[in-house]
């Protein structure tokens, strides 16, 4: 991206490393939030949280790339006042970053002088806007973004706010929205983005009929759930969908499976393919086309947890349930692409009795992977050690594979 900044006192297996999309109206991502917590020995004051923080925007960034493939989009970068008199910030890039200042208590001339500065270079600031003040007034014409904890701040002091602060160009950010109705409330009063686990949760205010497209693609997940696939019944699922059906080809064409005759058909193809690449192709385009009609991140959203819950079966001694476990993180958001319970898209399907059980709330032996793989998405970093810890699996360690997940993801998506 830019020039890294420096490392020499920086430990990097010391920090949680994560991201969450801030989307607009449409549901479309614009932007992620860095989401971090340190080691607990560099959080002890202000100074070491400072350290933390430069930890953490040094690995993200540098070390494991998370920002590589969202180059379109912003980012969110907590920051202390201290950090942004220093200009820690220089080493991202001005276009694509947000500055979200966490402590403004009592904005003093030097830190009022440092957000002009970072405005000229082209950074955008933001500020919790529950916690703004009169006396915060000189910072002010700096600040573009406005976050608003929207639940722990009372409806009428929203509204304040926005009609208060409200300027062109000046954007809201309504932060843990949980639902569409929240949503839908959110946007009459106002805000212009998004941010909360509302994404992944079904809008059942919504008709629940499925297309006969998506009646197809479920019918393509059911049958590459059985515990054997029938080739057969397979075949005309494919042919229904002209799109699928060239997927099918050109994964063919470009897999290095030493193609030596011609395709004569489409159960042809799926034989070359073979029974475990063709289940997990086959979920993974039908998820995708599942969601077409939704925000681009609940597809994004399938995979990470896809990809993290099969990561992980190696490590939990797990392997044998590896695809098991793909397919639960996988179909972890069908309720919220088809807009209907999760107990009812699953009687659809005859996936292992566990994996259902997990899906619909029940306490199985994945429960744990499960929710592991919740709390990392939040960000929600004390569960993460409490489960992790459980398991008598480092709490670093699930973070790096959440880390390698999103990074899977990408790849992927960039394809």
């Amino acid at each position: 991206m830019t020039t890294a900044a420096p490392t020499s006192e920086i430990i990097l297996g010391e920090v949680f490393v994560g991201r969450q999309p801030i989307v607009d109206t449409r549901q479309d991502p614009i932007a992620y939030d860095i989401l971090y917590r340190s080691s607990e020995h560099l959080e002890k004051d202000p100074q070491d949280r400072d350290h933390a923080t430069k930890l953490a925007v040094d690995h993200a960034v540098n070390c494991v790339s998370l920002f590589d493939h969202i180059p379109d989009k912003k980012i969110f970068v907590r920051i202390s006042a201290n950090l942004l008199i220093e200009q820690f910030y220089q080493f991202l890039p001005p276009n694509q970053t947000v500055l979200h200042l966490t402590d403004v208590c009592n904005p003093t001339q030097e830190l009022i002088d440092a957000c002009s500065e970072a405005t000229d270079e082209g950074y955008d600031l933001a500020i919790d806007s529950n916690t703004f003040e009169p006396h915060h007034a000189p910072i002010l014409p700096e600040i573009f973004w406005f976050i608003v904890d929207f639940q722990n701040t009372d409806a009428d002091k929203q509204k304040e706010l926005i009609e208060t602060l409200l300027i062109p160009d000046r954007k809201f950010v309504a932060q843990d929205v949980r639902t569409h109705e929240e949503l839908e409330y959110a946007k009459s009063i106002g805000y212009h983005y998004f941010h909360g686990p509302f994404l992944a949760k079904p809008c059942l205010a919504k008709s629940n009929e499925l297309t006969p497209a998506k009646q197809n693609m479920i019918s393509f997940i059911h049958e590459l759930t059985k515990p054997q696939i029938d080739f057969d019944a397979l075949e005309p699922i494919i042919k229904r969908d002209a799109a699928l059906s060239v997927k099918l080809l050109r994964l063919l064409n470009n897999a290095s499976i030493g193609l030596t005759r011609k395709i004569e058909s489409i159960k042809h193809a799926m034989l070359l393919l073979g029974e475990e690449p063709l289940r997990k192709w086959g979920s993974l385009v039908s998820i995708a086309c599942l969601g077409e009609d939704k925000s681009s991140e609940l597809t994004r959203i399938s995979l990470n947890r896809a990809n993290f819950c099969e990561t992980i079966a190696d490590k939990l001694n797990l392997t044998e349930r590896k695809l098991d476990l793909y397919m639960l993180g996988l179909l972890s958001t069908l309720d919220a692409l088809v807009d209907q319970s999760m107990q009812d898209v699953l009687n659809y399907l005859p996936i292992p009795e566990d994996v259902r059980q997990t899906l619909t709330g029940e306490t199985t032996e994945f429960s744990h992977i499960y929710n592991l793989m919740l709390a990392l998405e939040k960000g929600d970093f004390n569960t993460v050690q409490e489960l992790a810890e459980s398991e008598t699996f480092p709490p670093l360690d699930a973070a790096a594979l959440w880390t390698h997940a999103l990074q899977a993801t990408d790849e992927l998506l960039d394809a």
